[in-house]
Parts: C-alpha cells; structure tokens; sequence
C-alpha cells in the first residue's frame, strides 16, 4: 500500500540512501496509523456524545 503509493519518490531516494528508503517507510506508516488512530477516536467520542 505505502510503497505503491510513494514508488517514484521512494525508488528516487533509495537510489543513493538505502537508510532514507527505510526511515521513509517507517514514517509514512507511523503517520498513517497516527491519523487512522485520531480519527477512529474522533469518531468514536462524537458517537459517544450523541
């Protein structure tokens, strides 16, 4: 999923910085599941209000 969306910017990168490749993918997944996680909360409490 990450990789098919970041291809070129991440084959571009991993191109000279193997690390870069990896810190890249494990950012994106970390934020990712950040805004997944703030967003299943935001609506689980506005469900718990109604």
């Amino acid at each position: 999923m990450f990789l098919a969306l970041n291809d070129p910017i991440l084959k571009f990168l991993a191109h000279g910085f193997n690390l870069s490749f990896w810190i890249n993918e494990i950012i994106i997944a970390i934020i990712v599941i950040a805004l997944v996680l703030l967003i299943s909360w935001l609506v689980n409490k506005f469900i718990l209000k109604k």
